[in-house]
């Protein structure tokens, strides 16, 4: 038996070993599971991402991977957050109650999201949302729609129709107004405040008035801001303002004539007046600033600004308004004489010019006589003589500029240029006096000899003459004898 009993429990060994070594290879050769992949953020957004002051709620939203928990956190603290929840679906939804701003800038608030699991954590791109100032207890109405005061379109240059502006007192107390201003903006030439009423202290409700005027320095878009300071606020708000606008436009202006040219007229004679017509032939009023000759013969044109001239500042001419000045000519020297009269205005170029020409030419006149002898005449008696001068130029009239008596005996003579002929005076070789074209007339020369003897003197008759032996003149010899009395 006891050999029996020696088999059979070998047998069982026998029978049991074989299933314990399967065993064992079974779970050798199991292969180990798969390790949960890093999380995956695949979108994430808040709306809206801007507020007003007052706040109000975000709606943040995201899609995920592999996650098991998502916390949405935010900087500054916010009450409720940072909060984490489990999130198995690959979807996330959280509304947030943003907080009131109750200071006068822009306040941001960062919020960052981030999903984890058992191998790691992922975090998504922050989403940033901005709150707005808190608004200054008054407010600025203007009197066009919207927050901006838009100008209408207005000439360069050019004062338009002030605009009114309202202040008004929203808080429960008194609101000390200390200052109205234009902030420094791109254009703060082109607008004036005038302050009005505005200066004082408002009780609650209570509304002041002050005007901004338009006048544009340029043309096309024009911007500036106003601010009004309240010192009842204090240093931690800005001061309220109010956005403004205009256009700014170049007049148009247009000209009867942009080249004047006048006729061949005499050296030192002037032309009669010629009017150039100034139209403002644009949509904005036209501002004539001023007139000048400029160019390299100025001095030989005279300009009148007649209707196109007004009160210091110029002349404002409003659309299809015409006005006209005046030109002439007065030719200092011989050939072409040119000029420009420039108009300074509010056009595009500020400038409208006309050019303007004439030719300067020489007369030709010619002497009854050039020599002048008196016959003996005795001391202390006057004597005279008439000599003719005439103007051969059948164009240009003969113009006499003064005289002189020289030589020895210059005090022993006189020129009379409007001697009296018969019953009638002659007016003749006086200083800018004229003498027409192919005309005549006489002048005396008189003899009052204050010694005996021989006397002699030259008399020079200027003029605008261009004769070949003397050149703007009348040379005359003059001679006589002095006999005792």
């Amino acid at each position: 038996m006891k050999s029996g009993f020696t088999t059979r429990t070998a047998k069982r060994l026998l029978a049991v070993a074989p299933i314990a070594f399967s065993a064992v290879l079974l779970v050798a050769s199991a292969p180990a599971s798969a390790s949960t992949p890093t999380p995956a953020i695949t979108s994430w957004k808040g709306t809206p991402t801007t507020l007003g002051y007052a706040g109000g709620t975000v709606t943040f939203t995201g899609t995920f991977k592999y996650a098991s928990t998502c916390t949405l956190s935010v900087s500054p603290t916010i009450t409720g957050l940072p909060s984490t929840s489990t999130c198995t679906s690959n979807t996330y939804s959280k509304k947030v109650v943003v907080p009131k701003n109750t200071g006068g800038t822009v306040k941001d608030y960062t919020f960052s999201f981030s999903v984890k699991n058992a191998t790691g954590t992922t975090k998504a791109a922050n989403v940033v949302v901005g709150v707005g100032a808190a608004p200054p207890p008054i407010s600025l109405t203007p009197q066009t729609a919207g927050s901006t005061l838009t100008f209408p379109a207005q000439g360069v240059g050019i004062q338009g129709v002030p605009e009114s502006v309202t202040v008004t007192n929203n808080a429960k107390t008194t609101q000390d107004i200390t200052g109205i201003g234009l902030a420094a903006g791109p254009d703060p030439l082109d607008f004036q405040v005038q302050l009005g009423n505005c200066i004082v202290y408002l009780t609650a409700g209570q509304s002041c008035d002050f005007q901004i005027s338009f006048i544009p320095q340029a043309g096309g878009a024009r911007t500036e801001t106003v601010s009004v300071f309240d010192a009842s606020w204090g240093t931690s708000g800005a001061a309220a303002k109010l956005g403004i606008t205009g256009t700014g436009q170049f007049a148009t202006a247009s000209v009867s004539t942009t080249d004047l040219v006048f006729p061949s007229q005499g050296v030192d004679t002037t032309s009669s007046w010629s009017a150039v017509t100034v139209t403002n032939s644009g949509s904005v009023p036209l501002h004539l600033e001023n007139f000048a000759v400029q160019g390299a013969d100025s001095i030989d044109f005279g300009l009148l600004g007649n209707t196109c001239t007004g009160a210091s500042g110029g002349n404002i001419l409003s659309v299809g308004e015409q006005c006209t000045f005046e030109v002439n000519f007065t030719p200092s020297d011989s050939g072409t004489r040119s000029t420009t009269v420039t108009i300074y205005d509010n056009t595009a170029s500020d400038t409208t010019t006309v050019a303007v020409q004439g030719t300067g030419a020489w007369t030709q006149s010619q002497l009854s006589t050039d020599t002048v002898t008196f016959a003996p005449t005795e001391v202390g008696i006057g004597v005279g003589q008439y000599v003719t001068i005439e103007n051969l130029s059948s164009t240009v009239s003969l113009t006499f500029t003064g005289s002189t008596l020289t030589g020895t005996n210059a005090l022993d003579f006189e020129f009379i240029p409007n001697p009296i002929v018969g019953s009638v005076q002659e007016l003749c070789a006086s200083p800018h006096l004229e003498l027409g074209p192919l005309q005549s007339c006489e002048f005396e020369v008189a003899f009052l000899p204050t010694n005996t003897g021989t006397r002699t003197a030259q008399l020079t008759i200027y003029d605008n003459t261009d004769n070949a032996t003397n050149p703007q003149a009348e040379v005359i010899t003059l001679s006589g004898t002095g006999t005792p009395p």
